[in-house]
């Protein structure tokens, strides 16, 4: 009996080593003039899986990133001087899924989202966490519908980005402005609204320059 307890308990001591070892081989560490921390390589199961962490010379992070046969592939983590911070998954060295960025108090104010052929999607949020901002983008440039709400959820601007229409809305949800445009910009009616919804003004544009502005009188009921 004795003797099995024994075999059991260093077989035991075998495992938790085994384990150990299999989580984290090796470090290596690079550092500043200072003596501060600049660099860590950290190695995971095998020389072919590594979690690389950089640093401010005040000793912050700055960098998380976990890298599987050279190329990034993980979840990672970089911080920046200002205490803003952005997360997001590489995925065979490319990014995928939602890129997150959050301000030095923690909150998601942003979102940024790839959905391939260079298109990508962008996400911007109020402080109560209501969407504020929701655009797209191919290799940059902004196309297609571009949407933005106020803090109460209302909408406040819909727009298409080149050609197309225009408007924007009062923070009770009636609409405030409207015309059409092209890209270049050329002749455009603009229509006015006031917050209970009668027509008030009307501009004409002609190449970003006004041509004649109309007033319309209140209607008194």
């Amino acid at each position: 009996m004795e003797n099995k307890t024994i075999f059991f308990f260093f077989s035991f001591l075998l495992f938790i080593g085994c384990n150990s070892n299999s989580k984290e081989q090796k470090k290596i560490i690079e550092k500043y003039d200072n003596g501060k921390t600049k660099k860590e390589i950290i190695y995971l199961h095998d020389k072919s899986k590594t979690k690389e962490i950089e640093y401010f010379e005040s000793g912050n992070k700055q960098s998380e990133i976990v890298f599987l046969n050279g190329k990034k592939n993980g979840p990672w983590t970089i911080w920046y001087s200002n205490g803003r911070f952005q997360t997001g998954e590489y995925t065979n060295g490319k990014i995928k899924g939602v890129v997150v960025d959050y301000d030095s108090t923690g909150f998601k104010h942003r979102e940024i989202l790839e959905l391939g052929d260079s298109l990508t999607q962008m996400i911007y949020y109020h402080r109560n966490g209501i969407i504020q901002d929701l655009s797209f983008s191919i290799n940059g440039t902004q196309c297609g519908k571009w949407y933005t709400w106020y803090d109460n959820g209302m909408p406040q601007i819909i727009s298409d980005s080149w050609n197309g229409t225009y408007i924007e809305y009062h923070k009770n949800g009636l609409k405030k402005l409207e015309y059409e445009f092209t890209t270049p910009r050329t002749k455009e009616n603009k229509k006015f609204w006031n917050q209970s919804g009668q027509l008030i003004k009307e501009e004409y544009w002609d190449k970003r320059e006004l041509v004649r502005a109309v007033e319309h009188k209140k209607n008194v009921k």
